[in-house]
C-alpha cells in the first residue's frame, strides 16, 4: 500500500464520535504521562494537535502542572524550530494550519522527550506523517528519546519506509505503550 493511500485510510478515524476520541486522547494521555522517560525528562517536545489527531491540551497541561519545560514546533519554510510553550499561551495558525505559539522565538535546547504526531504507524515503529518531513529532518541524529502518539485503529501491518524516515522508540495510543527492540534500531 502507498502512503498516500495509507493517509486516508488512517484519517477514516476522524468519522469517529467526539465522545469516542475525547475518551481515546484521555487514554493517551495518562499513558505518557505514566512512561518513565517523561517522569525523568526536563525539556518535552510535544505538539498542539489538529482535530484529527490525539488531543495533547491535557497532557501539556499536566506535564507543565509537573514543571517540565514544554516545547512545540514552529515551522519556518522546510524545516521547523521548536518554541517554548505553556497552557494558556497566545498562538496563531501558522502552516498547514497548526497551532504555533505568537511570539514564536526558538529556543536553543535540545529536549529529552519528543511526543511526536503518527497519522499511522507499523510493527516496526514506522511512523508516517502528513508527508512533509519535518519531524524526520528534525529528529535525524539527535538523542532524543521519540515517543509516536496515534489512534490504534492506525497500526498497519507495514508501512513504506524511506531512507530518511525516522523510527519511533515508543509508541501510545488509547490501548497502551509498546517499546521497540533494540533489534529494530535504525
Amino acid at each position: 500500500m502507498d502512503k498516500e493511500l495509507l493517509r486516508k485510510t488512517a484519517k477514516l478515524t476522524e468519522r469517529l464520535p467526539t465522545e469516542v476520541r475525547a475518551a481515546s486522547s484521555r487514554a493517551i494521555t495518562e499513558f505518557t504521562v505514566s512512561l518513565k522517560e517523561i517522569k525523568e525528562a526536563r525539556n518535552v517536545l510535544l505538539f498542539l494537535s489538529l482535530p484529527n489527531e490525539p488531543d495533547t491540551d491535557e497532557l501539556i497541561a499536566k506535564l507543565h502542572a509537573q514543571g517540565k519545560n514544554i516545547f512545540v514546533p514552529v515551522v519556518k519554510g522546510e524545516i521547523f524550530v521548536i518554541s517554548a510553550y505553556a497552557p494558556g499561551d497566545p498562538v496563531k495558525r501558522g502552516s498547514f494550519g497548526i497551532r504555533e505559539p505568537q511570539g514564536d522565538t526558538a529556543a536553543e535546547v535540545v529536549p529529552d522527550v519528543a511526543v511526536v504526531p503518527m497519522v499511522a504507524f507499523d510493527d516496526a515503529f514506522t511512523r508516517l506523517g502528513h508527508g512533509k518531513g519535518y519531524y524526520d529532518r528534525y529528529l535525524a541524529g539527535k538523542d532524543i528519546v521519540k515517543i509516536g502518539v496515534s489512534y490504534a485503529s492506525r497500526r498497519f501491518k507495514e508501512i513504506p519506509r524511506d531512507v530518511n524516515d525516522v523510527a519511533m522508540d515508543i509508541i501510545v495510543t488509547e490501548e497502551g505503550v509498546s517499546r521497540r527492540d533494540e533489534s529494530y534500531r535504525r
